[in-house]
C-alpha cells in the first residue's frame, strides 16, 4: 500500500498535484527497496532456458487448468516426491517435466 504525495517540504499544497511524485507507504516511510532499472535485477543464468522449456510444455499441453499443470510441471521438474495435482496426469507421458 503506496501512497502518492507531492514532493515539496509542506503538503498544503497536497491537491495541486506537482509534476513530480515522491512514493511513500502508507506508513510515511520512503520506500528504498524499489527496483528501478534492468541494472538492479539480478537474473540467473539459468532462468531463460526454464521458462522457454515451461512455456513450450504449456504451449504443447494445453492444458484446461494453467495453474495446475504448472503446480504439476514444476513439481515433477524438481523431482519433489509427492501425491500429483489431480487431473494433471493426462499432460505427462509418465516422466519427468
Amino acid at each position: 500500500p503506496f501512497v502518492l504525495l507531492p514532493r515539496t517540504k509542506d503538503f498544503a499544497s497536497y491537491g495541486k498535484l506537482p509534476h513530480r511524485l515522491l512514493l511513500l507507504a502508507s506508513d510515511g516511510v520512503m520506500e528504498t527497496n524499489r527496483i528501478w532499472s534492468a541494472e538492479q535485477i539480478n537474473v540467473p543464468l539459468e532462468l531463460p532456458d526454464i521458462l522457454k522449456e515451461y512455456t513450450k510444455a504449456v504451449i504443447k499441453a494445453n492444458p484446461d487448468d494453467i495453474d495446475a499443470f504448472s503446480a504439476e510441471y514444476f513439481r515433477r521438474k524438481a523431482g519433489v516426491d509427492a501425491d500429483p495435482v489431480p487431473g494433471q496426469d493426462k499432460y505427462f507421458d509418465g516422466t519427468s517435466a
